[in-house]
């Protein structure tokens, strides 16, 4: 028969102790993630000044845009290389990514992009069609937790020029790493901000990103082409913007998964961008 004295419950005054460790652990987290968002933002605030304060009075173009740039296009220095080769100019090429960024949210991220006077700004289109899905904060708290116990460096320098191997998505429909589609209110700040580099001599080119061909059929062939258009006239009631839409119909071996080029699909999107931004460089 067990013994009643092994079946008791620890003492009150254990309850109270995990409970306090739990908050203070709860506190701990949700502070470290504030601040490595903080140390984010500043680090890409940092690479953003130090690639225009290296400019030297070169040309500057700023790529806009989502993990479908980071997985789209080579290296800044290739880009830039290809572009003066193609256009004859020596070009400095800046790319800005952030995985599910809407437009504002990289404008109201990053304050230095007000100081700044890019030449030419390229958009990625996705970004006037979808949001991405914010990651749950519980999600996040776990995962700065993982981080910690295996002390990750948070401080790292940004580069956007690391390419990451993505996973497939298996069995997950890219609609459901989608939130919805992107509305005005949530282009506003960021033509705002357009309209003031434009009256610095700015100019914009909005660039269609491939996803697979099959996906590309059925975005463009869906009610969700309307909204897209919308919000296209909505920035440019406010600033001169190009549109480089080309649908290149590239099957499943151009990606790792449904929407990100793995490296043949990167070479390919690549050359296809250095072309369109040096017909814009030449328009001049």
């Amino acid at each position: 028969m067990d013994n009643p004295a092994q079946q008791k419950f620890p003492p009150i005054r254990v309850w109270v102790f995990l409970l306090i460790a739990a908050g203070c652990l709860s506190v701990w987290i949700y502070f470290t993630e504030k601040s490595n968002r903080l140390i984010e933002n500043n680090n890409k605030e940092t690479y953003i000044s130090n690639r225009f304060g290296s400019a030297h009075g070169r040309p500057v173009i700023l790529v806009i845009g989502t993990s479908l740039v980071e997985a789209g296009l080579c290296s800044c220095d290739s880009i830039s290389h290809c572009l003066q080769e193609t256009s004859g100019q020596n070009i400095c090429v800046i790319k800005f990514w952030k995985p599910a960024a809407t437009l504002s949210s990289i404008k109201n991220d990053l304050p230095l992009l007000q100081q700044v006077k890019p030449s030419l700004v390229v958009i990625e289109a996705n970004m006037l069609f979808y949001r991405g899905v914010d990651e749950p904060f519980l999600s996040r708290y776990m995962q700065t937790f993982r981080d910690m116990l295996a002390f990750k460096n948070f401080r790292r320098p940004y580069n956007p020029d690391i390419l990451h191997v993505f996973p497939p998505m298996g069995n997950l429909s890219i609609d459901d790493i989608r939130a919805g589609l992107m509305d005005t209110t949530d282009l506003a700040s960021f033509r705002d901000l357009a309209a003031s580099w434009q009256s610095k001599g700015t100019r914009f080119l909005l660039v269609n990103f491939p996803i697979e061909a099959a996906l590309e059929k059925r975005k463009w062939n869906s009610p969700d082409t309307l909204s897209f258009y919308r919000n296209l006239n909505f920035l440019k009631q406010k600033i001169s913007l190009e549109y480089e839409g080309d649908h290149h119909n590239l099957n499943s071996s151009y990606f790792f998964d449904d929407a990100h080029l793995n490296a043949k699909g990167n070479n390919f999107f690549s050359a296809f961008f250095c072309r369109s931004v040096a017909s814009q460089i030449k328009k001049r």
